[in-house]
């Protein structure tokens, strides 16, 4: 007999309590598993921080529901709405939803994360299916949050320090460390970050934490635990190292720049079996000028579920501000939803980039969908007029980040001083070496080819030795250019498809 649980979150009195899902009802044979809600962006709108909120008629409710079993399990949802087609994802699980009437039944041979949705996107049920594990170590944390809704704001942590959040809490709050090491978090809880309003534009500061945030720390564990609504980016790592997060769940990000996960500067950093979805970029590495003198290298992001609401889905960059970001490894991914990018290398600054590698990578693109779009103004409303969204497969190519921001903050900037700098002292902002294989792209219900490219656009620097092996559209190899709808620009050599 297979093992399932299914936590609720108490309520506190009378006064309040998790609200539980309109759209959906679940169970595991005679197990009752509750379903709750998240607020997730509803339409691709960003903008450039002004000091103001996202408006909340941007986002739209959808539903979590969260277990643990020691084998394969049938869910069956119930479902508040009439609908005609049902899809789970990622694809590549390869579970077909039995229907009948409203009713769907999901048979999930193991653990992992799955999205259902009914006729599209909107209003899905995020399933997060848990290996069943105990945690005995909680008994030593010096954070236990037992089941049930706390509040305690700020958890600023010292070495050593763990917290736990049990399956049935909700922990409103964010865990902070400046300087620590040895430190974990885990537990099947929520943390979420609704607490905290962001009042400023930057989120690589401290003033605003995000769901999770640590600067010049190390041995940091994360396992388990589910990220909501955070003010900024959510999970956050500037100058760490021996970083490791399983089986982590990003979920409820609707707020401006939600970026999911940002490696910043940081070095031995691993993201495996876990799921993100957030609002602006879902993982990417970053340098910053504080951290200069410290590279990116041996970032392994593996078995990751993504779904992207607005920028780039896999990327590095936009920031490159280091010496070199090398042995770099994205694979066994399924990139469910893409915006702008599914997979980009966005050189913005003058790091050499290099040993990377993007393999068996599968990426879902949808027919229809709009495109993402940069509000201006506080009066404008977001019009997709019909268009297509086609996102870009790859990118690689290197704007001028610095020029952009200076343009943002109306402040004179120097093209030409700012690429000397850029190629000067050894920093050769280059791309090279650099390793695409067995992407295999689903296009589904007439889905158009995604347009990718390679370009450089700073005079004097090149990208080379690119190679995109065993590329496939629904299960055909693309062989050219041409049939990868790729556009190889200026400042580019040995570029191959195989």
């Amino acid at each position: 007999m297979n093992v399932i649980r299914a936590h609720k979150v108490p309520g506190i009195g009378a006064s309040y309590a998790e609200p539980l899902s309109g759209d959906y009802k679940a169970r595991i044979g005679g197990t009752e598993c509750p379903v709750y809600v998240c607020r997730v962006s509803a339409i691709p709108f960003n903008v450039w921080w002004k000091g103001r909120q996202r408006p909340v008629g941007q986002s739209e409710l959808a539903s979590t529901v969260s277990f643990e079993a020691d084998g394969p399990v049938v869910l069956e949802v119930e479902c508040a709405r009439e609908f005609q087609r049902a899809v789970l994802r990622p694809l590549s699980k390869n579970v077909t939803p039995g229907v009948a009437g409203k009713t769907v039944k999901l048979a999930l041979e193991k653990p992992g994360q799955y999205v259902l949705e009914l006729d599209g996107e909107h209003f899905c049920l995020h399933i997060f299916f848990n290996p069943v594990k105990d945690f005995p170590e909680r008994e030593g944390a010096a954070y236990r949050f037992g089941p049930g809704i706390h509040f305690p704001g700020l958890i600023r942590l010292k070495d050593g320090d763990s917290v736990y959040i049990d399956g049935g809490a909700v922990v409103y709050g964010s865990i902070f460390g400046d300087g620590v090491k040895n430190v974990r978090v885990f537990g099947y809880g929520v943390l979420d970050g609704s607490y905290e309003e962001r009042l400023t534009a930057h989120c690589v500061e401290d003033y605003t934490k995000g769901n999770l945030k640590f600067y010049d720390s190390g041995n940091i564990r994360i396992e388990g635990v589910t990220l909501r609504n955070s003010a900024i980016w959510c999970v956050n790592f500037f100058g760490c190292w021996n970083v490791f997060a399983d089986n982590i769940k990003v979920v409820g990000q609707w707020r401006y720049n939600t970026d999911g996960i940002d490696i910043v500067n940081s070095q031995n950093v691993a993201i495996r079996d876990s799921f993100v979805r957030s609002f602006d970029d879902t993982i990417v590495l970053k340098g910053i000028d504080k951290y200069d003198g410290i590279d990116v290298k041996n970032i392994r992001v593996e078995n990751c579920v993504l779904w992207c609401g607005w920028g780039g889905t896999l990327e590095i960059g936009f920031e490159t501000a280091c010496r070199e970001y090398a042995d770099i490894l994205f694979a066994d991914c399924d990139l469910i939803h893409n915006t702008n990018d599914a997979m980009r290398i966005h050189h913005g600054d003058y790091a050499e980039v290099h040993g990377v590698t993007y393999r068996d990578i599968r990426v879902e693109f949808q027919k229809g969908g709009a495109p993402p779009l940069i509000q201006q103004s506080y009066e404008q409303e977001y019009e997709p007029n019909g268009a297509v969204c086609a996102p870009g497969l790859f990118t690689l190519y290197n704007p001028r980040f610095r020029q952009e921001y200076a343009q943002f903050d109306n402040v004179e900037f120097n093209c030409a001083d700012y690429d000397k700098k850029r190629g000067a002292d050894g920093k050769v902002a280059t791309i090279r070496d650099v390793l695409f294989e067995n992407i295999a792209v689903y296009l589904e219900g007439g889905a158009p080819k995604p347009p990718s490219l390679v370009q450089s656009t700073v005079p004097g620097t090149e990208f080379y030795g690119i190679t995109f092996r065993n590329i496939t559209f629904n299960g055909k190899k693309a062989r050219s250019a041409e049939e990868l709808n790729m556009t190889i620009g200026a400042g580019t050599r040995d570029i191959k498809i195989c």
